[in-house]
């Protein structure tokens, strides 16, 4: 004889499932319990006897969640034909519209429970039965009156929401729509005669009006798919009619856009349009590419004014390169024709009188009224407004002595020129000749310079400026020093040659070196040496006339003065270029006779 153990084992059971609502339908809710009926057998024969049953509910075929608390049959004596029926109630909440699995264990005193396989779907009566509640049907659908319906929430706060946790690829969302037969899906906000909205697959969110249900729709605005606001239409703004965007009354304050304008009426009439009236920044197409014109339809810059300009206060100009920090800006009189002629003029007003401050044509400007000579400067200046009896170029102060030029470089003082009483004082300043050289990488500022007599000219013609050809001055007592090496100009001479300066007149710095330890004082006389590039004291005890180039300003005291690697003591001193040949000494001359003689002498002698 089989054991209970082996009874249990060798059960198989084959489910028959039916549906019933335990109470009916009523107005208010309805029941989540519903009748199991089953068949069970034991092997082929269907089982008799006593046995408890186990209802678990899932929400997949295997695997997955358990819904609900579990439901217990215990002690259900079943007949000879192996039926039973239980009634089971999962709860309302087990049933939201998803697919649920019935899990049935079966087990007889004292034994455990034994699972039995498969699991068996919840028919769809049972979950669609529960989802209705509390919602009310009648035959013309389902409706609920009992308060706020909640879209993902348990607490709505108005009469219908949606409730979504924010992130990306998950947002609320809610759509009632109807397809038309050219599929587009219209879902109406309210009733005949309101505003509708409908939404088109591929072009946007359209707003329109029909008279009545059924009358047709007519597009009012559109929200594009890509971004953008139009007004369909196009209405002109008049005392009966609003244009397409209207803001106030047609016949009181209001600001309207039609098709291509934005006008501001006032009972009717226009008035003044005022934009950011109290403050802010006020931008017309910001980094396009769009235009402003003011009196004009068709603007060419940026901004085209047609017509005579007024106003007041200051004009900035920032740089037309790159963020406007840093650059060039421009101011320009011009065309885009390519062939026109079109000058600029600065005009100031005294008393009545307009006058023609500055003229600029092509590449000239004049100060003053236009230059009408037949060869034009590129820079002319003129007076013949009648204000002044003076030259053209007038350099006036009006709190007595004082600079009247100031020359800086890098905002640092250069020279300039003063007046003082009734002199006009030129200060710091050295006078330079135009010079050229063969070898001007090797030349360093304040080396002695002598004349090649390979000159050049300043330009092509025949009495141009004289461009000197030069060398450092090697030679002792050199007569033919021009001067000393300033620096490189930034033109060229006629051949293309870099044209340098060589100081000649004034004050500059030199290089001079040590003649036999005679230190130097303020005023010593100095002349070529043989050193390249250097001038030394003069020496009339061995040059009887000395070619002088310059007087030292300063002190200079040889022992104090490093030598150099080859030897020789060089130091660079302030000096006052002058030029003049020192009177011969008639003693020295004397001497240095008699020195010729005696060597003429000893020549004679060795010749005999």
């Amino acid at each position: 004889m089989r054991s209970m153990c082996d009874v249990v084992r060798g059960v198989a059971v084959s489910l028959v499932l039916f549906i019933y609502p335990l109470t009916a339908l009523a107005q208010t809710e309805q029941s989540a319990a519903f009748t199991y009926q089953g068949l069970l057998k034991d092997g082929d024969a269907p089982a008799a006897g006593t046995y408890s049953l186990r209802f678990r509910l899932y929400d997949a075929a295997t695997g997955g969640s358990q819904v609900a608390s579990p439901q217990f049959a215990n002690d259900i004596v079943i007949d000879e034909d192996g039926l039973f029926s239980v009634d089971l109630d999962f709860g309302a909440d087990a049933f939201d519209g998803s697919m649920r699995w019935l899990d049935v264990s079966v087990g007889q005193p004292p034994m455990g429970f034994e699972v039995l396989s498969p699991r068996h779907p919840v028919t769809t009566a049972p979950v669609s039965s529960f989802s209705l509640a509390p919602w009310m049907t009648n035959d013309d659908g389902v409706h609920y009156s009992g308060g706020r319906v909640g879209i993902g929430t348990d607490m709505p706060e108005m009469d219908l929401e949606a409730r979504r946790a924010i992130g990306p690829g998950s947002v609320p969302s809610i759509g009632v729509s109807g397809m038309s037969a050219q599929g587009e899906r219209w879902t109406r906000l309210a009733n005949a005669g309101s505003g509708l909205l409908a939404w088109n697959d591929g072009v946007g969110l359209r707003m329109g009006t029909e008279t009545s249900i059924g009358s047709g729709f007519t597009e009012m605005l559109l929200i594009a798919d890509d971004g953008s606001l139009r007004v369909a239409g196009g209405n002109e703004l008049s005392l009966g009619s609003g244009g397409d965007f209207i803001i106030g009354s047609t016949s009181a304050t209001n600001l309207a856009m039609d098709t291509n304008e934005i006008m501001c009426r006032f009972n009717g009439a226009p008035t003044s349009l005022f934009i950011n009236q109290n403050g802010g920044n006020v931008v017309i197409s910001g980094a396009g590419t769009g235009r402003l014109g003011v009196g004009i339809t068709a603007p060419k810059q940026t901004i085209h004014v047609d017509g005579d300009y007024y106003g007041r206060g200051h004009l900035w100009l920032h740089a037309y390169e790159g963020d406007g920090q840093s650059g060039t800006a421009y101011i320009q009189a011009r065309d885009d024709s390519g062939s026109s002629i079109i000058g600029m003029v600065l005009r100031t007003q005294l008393g009545s009188t307009l006058y023609d401050a500055m003229t600029l044509n092509g590449r000239r400007v004049n100060i003053g009224p236009p230059e009408s000579t037949v060869t034009p400067a590129t820079l002319y200046i003129d007076h013949t407004d009648g204000l002044f009896t003076s030259p053209a170029l007038r350099m006036n102060r009006t709190d007595g002595d004082g600079s009247l030029i100031s020359f800086h470089t890098l905002d640092t003082p250069r020279g300039s020129i003063t007046v003082v009483g009734s002199t006009v004082s030129y200060n710091a300043f050295t006078g330079s000749h135009y010079a050229w050289s063969d070898a001007p990488t090797g030349l360093r500022r304040g080396m002695l310079m002598t004349m090649t007599g390979h000159n050049d000219r300043l330009s092509s013609e025949a009495d141009s400026e004289v461009v000197y050809g030069v060398a450092p001055a090697t030679r002792a007592n050199d007569a033919a020093c021009l001067g000393v090496y300033l620096g490189a100009h930034d033109e060229a001479s006629a051949s293309g040659r870099g044209i340098l300066l060589v100081s000649a007149e004034g004050n500059t710095d030199m290089w001079i070196v040590d003649h036999n330890g005679n230190d130097v004082e303020p005023g010593d006389l100095l002349i070529a040496s043989s050193v390249p590039g250097c001038a030394m004291k003069d020496d009339p005890s061995q040059f009887a006339t000395g070619n002088i180039v310059a007087r030292a300003a300063e002190h200079v005291r040889w022992a104090d003065v490093k030598m150099d690697t080859d030897g020789l003591r060089r130091v660079r001193i302030s000096v006052l270029l002058t030029c003049f040949q020192r009177a011969p000494d008639v003693s020295a001359l004397q001497r240095a006779n008699e020195s010729l003689r005696e060597r003429l002498d000893q020549l004679e002698g060795r010749l005999r």
